[in-house]
């Protein structure tokens, strides 16, 4: 088992969406843990069904429907429902962890 993940293979230039994802997918390779990440150009729109970070920071009713999906999820794991805290901070841990790994 490789300690690091492989440098990227020398070639022509590669845009950094590129090689974000290129590092991603070789961190998932060595890290088992790592959720899925997908990385999109800068500013372009996310995909149906999918809602990005920015969504999430300037739509409230996102945000609110993103923490009741994690307060169900919780309650459906643990059996009683999980004080507000604990729903941002594992819904934060859970969907973002792995974007800040790098």
């Amino acid at each position: 088992m490789p300690l690091a993940p492989a440098p990227a293979p020398a070639g022509a230039a590669l845009s950094c969406s590129t090689l974000l994802d290129s590092t991603y997918r070789r961190l998932a390779a060595v890290c088992g843990a790592t959720p899925r990440i997908e990385v999109a150009l800068p500013r372009s729109p996310a995909r149906q069904g999918w809602t990005s970070g920015a969504e999430l920071a300037y739509h409230s009713e996102l945000l609110e429907g993103f923490l009741a999906a994690e307060a169900a999820a919780i309650e459906e794991t643990h059996g009683r429902p999980a004080r507000p805290d604990v729903v941002a901070s594992r819904a934060l841990h859970a969907r973002r962890w792995g974007a800040v790994l790098l």
